[in-house]
């Protein structure tokens, strides 16, 4: 995107790119559901299997070495997309990166990331809070898996980055059939899987009806969401509840608004009871950070107000809102044209001589 194009040509593009970052943030919820349910269910009844526990951005800390014990220092923790618990005594950590980079640097950043993960750890969801041994993986979308492997086994040697546990590359993606499938299929290495079957190294479909169904509420990880994505599901699945109440609501015209009066820490609770992934913690919920992060929701909610959607109340630091909820026929293009149209005003407006341009407060 250049500034030599016209401005709604501008927009345009930013629209499509923000499209592009909510489908990229909920394929990797996709990825991770999936992932993790070729563990947690049985493939033929779907029940959960018992001996089988899952869990997402669980933080986990590594166990300081005699070095790190005598004050050279010790990671506090980390935090990996998904985590698999068999028999409490083996594990599984995976990362999801959708669009695994081209650029050496920055691929070599994500796997220092895993090799983070490629410790003795304690904080795993059993009684002792350990396992005997665990394995590392990666999950890639099938349009860059190829540059994953390439990266690992021609790059990775050169950078001193050996991994001491077992380490997996698996692709995913969507086929489009008869039916809808989230294809999950390993690309490098063989992760365990339950009864030794080997059904990665082939390929294993997971229909998307079966993911849509079970988890059609599961909205947010522990990853900042794109702005508009989480204001969208603020106005969605917050404001509209409450908004429906009111008398006005069932004949409410598209100019007309009804005032919706919010405590952030209310909607931070409202999407971590019903879009997280909470429900595979409920019976260890320790450890596992509060998702999503007030300050996230503070943003969405400044990103409301400067688009004279919302106002915050008068005296309160910014802990209570009040919104001005109206029925749009379309809220996350809506949203997203809101969030585009402000940071062309922001990229266009003049800069005065001696000031330097700022960042936007958040990229999506």
């Amino acid at each position: 995107m250049t500034m030599a194009q016209p401005v709604d040509e501008r927009i345009g593009q930013l629209v499509e790119e923000i499209r592009i970052a909510n489908d990229d943030y909920e394929d990797t919820i996709h990825a991770i559901i999936g992932f993790v349910n070729l563990y947690l269910l049985d493939d033929k009844t779907f029940q959960p299997r018992p001996q089988v526990k899952g869990f997402q951005g669980r933080h986990l800390s590594p166990l300081p070495t005699e070095e790190q014990t005598r004050g050279t220092g010790v990671e506090k923790y980390v935090s990996p997309d998904l985590g698999i618990v068999i028999e409490d005594s083996r594990g599984i950590l995976g990362e999801v990166k959708k669009n695994f980079p081209k650029e050496m640097e920055r691929a070599q950043k994500e796997f220092v990331q895993l090799k983070g993960y490629d410790q003795n750890l304690t904080g795993w969801p059993t009684v002792s809070e350990r396992v005997e041994s665990h394995e590392v993986v990666l999950l890639v979308h099938q349009m860059t898996s190829a540059y994953a492997k390439e990266f690992y086994e021609e790059y990775l040697p050169q950078t001193g980055i050996v991994f001491e546990r077992p380490f997996s590359i698996v692709e995913f993606g969507r086929q489009e059939q008869v039916q809808h499938y989230f294809f999950l299929k390993t690309v490098l290495g063989q992760p365990t899987e339950i009864g030794g079957e080997k059904k990665l190294k082939y390929g294993v479909p997971v229909p998307m009806r079966v993911l849509l169904h079970e988890y059609a509420k599961t909205l947010l990880y522990d990853a900042r969401p794109p702005l508009p994505y989480l204001a969208e599901l603020i106005w969605r699945h917050v404001c509209t509840p409450i908004a429906s109440e009111n008398p006005k609501f069932e004949h409410l015209h598209k100019n007309q608004k009804i005032e919706v009066a919010l405590a952030i820490e209310d909607i931070v609770e409202s999407l971590n009871e019903g879009f997280s992934f909470r429900f595979w913690h409920s019976q260890h919920p320790d450890r596992q950070p509060r998702i999503p992060r007030k300050e996230w929701v503070k943003q969405a909610c400044q990103f409301l107000v400067e688009s004279g959607e919302a106002e915050w109340v008068e005296g309160s630091e910014e802990t209570q809102i009040i919104i001005f909820y109206q029925k749009y026929d379309d809220p996350v293009y809506h949203f997203a044209l809101f969030y585009a149209t402000l940071e062309e005003k922001k990229t266009a407006k003049p800069m005065l001589p001696g000031f330097e341009p700022t960042e936007t407060a958040d990229s999506y």
